[in-house]
């Protein structure tokens, strides 16, 4: 039972860091897409 707990906490843990990754530069970007975008609408 323990055993279950801990590859299920160590998988949660896994997919925390990929979604860490991920959406940080994701939201990082968005700000600077919208800009850009808006720009190119402008111009």
């Amino acid at each position: 039972m323990a055993r279950v707990v801990l590859v299920a906490g160590a998988a949660v843990r896994v997919l925390g860091v990929i979604a860490f990754v991920v959406l940080v530069p994701a939201m990082s970007g968005i700000p600077a897409l919208v800009g850009r975008l808006t720009v190119a609408g402008m111009a």
